[in-house]
């Protein structure tokens, strides 16, 4: 049983206190006797409910926080069960994001679907975050329509990495906008699937990701990704270029050179249009 409790997601929610719960591996509540005043509506009974909501909405929360620490540490088989456990006791929100990303990453395509179908349509969440591993799956089981109409829908609201902050006349959110136009009558699959590396890249890299955290190697992952579909696109030798600059040294080491990243970035000011050329000529002033 894990008694490290991550605390970066941790958010309660109302539970309903109609049942005792017990699972096994989790915190479990024990059973409360509570004592009856006659007519079942007095203090004791009120006191009693209250401390059962508290303790199922403690061992929900202490189940997701598990799931996320084990979502990260790469356990996604166990991630996917807490996940699950957490959703059981109404814990909504964060778990089913959690619950949806393991099932990715085992590569059970179906189920992911179905839980990103939840979180989007019936939750109504409108973030990119979430918005984004839908579309790539979408796309990935030839939903095409569906897949654009996503993607559409995450664009507005694309982060921005903090390293390009320092031109605020140029928004990388804008560039990938100005360069990703799709139509739903028009397959492109090989454009849709580069654009929507490049957009979880972005998401990655800044502190709006579903973690909390910006997380600089999984957005390199990303944009290494981008580039390999395509490697004569301005745009993906740019974020390539930057999101190589927002590395530790040691994932630097791992992910390239300077002279890889400098490389190309003079490509995408090569290749760009106008904007892509100023904001690689600026990002290339950062490279060593």
């Amino acid at each position: 049983m894990k008694t490290t409790t991550v605390t970066i997601l941790a958010v309660a929610a109302l539970l309903s206190a109609a049942a005792v719960y017990s699972i096994p591996g989790a915190v479990s509540a024990e059973p409360l006797i509570i004592p009856s005043t006659g007519d079942g509506t007095g203090p004791a009974l009120q006191r009693g409910s209250e401390k059962h909501i508290r303790a199922i909405t403690a061992e929900a929360t202490q189940l997701k926080d598990n799931a996320v620490a084990d979502l990260h540490a790469g356990n996604y088989a166990l991630a996917e069960m807490e996940a699950r456990e957490s959703l059981s006791l109404k814990d909504i929100g964060v778990s089913n994001e959690v619950l949806a990303s393991a099932l990715e990453a085992q590569g059970k395509d179906k189920e992911a679907l179905q839980e990103y179908h939840v979180i989007v349509v019936d939750q109504k969440a409108d973030y990119p975050r979430v918005l984004l591993p839908y579309a790539q799956l979408l796309l990935k089981s030839g939903q095409w329509r569906q897949a654009v109409s996503v993607y559409n829908q995450a664009l507005p609201n694309l982060p921005d990495a903090s390293i390009h902050r320092q031109n605020p006349f140029i928004r990388d959110s804008e560039l990938i906008a100005a360069n990703s136009h799709f139509s739903g009558d028009v397959p492109e699959p090989a454009a849709l699937a580069t654009a929507l590396h490049i957009a979880r890249g972005m998401v990655y890299s800044t502190t709006i990701s579903w973690s909390g955290d910006a997380q600089d190697t999984e957005a390199m992952s990303e944009y290494k990704k981008a580039l390999q579909l395509a490697p004569d696109n301005a745009l993906t030798n740019y974020f390539y270029g930057v999101g190589w600059q927002k590395l530790s040294p040691t994932e630097r080491r791992k992910s390239g050179t300077a002279q890889q990243a400098k490389a190309a970035l003079q490509k995408a000011f090569k290749i760009g249009n106008a904007n892509v050329r100023k904001a690689a000529a600026k990002a290339l002033k950062s490279v060593g």
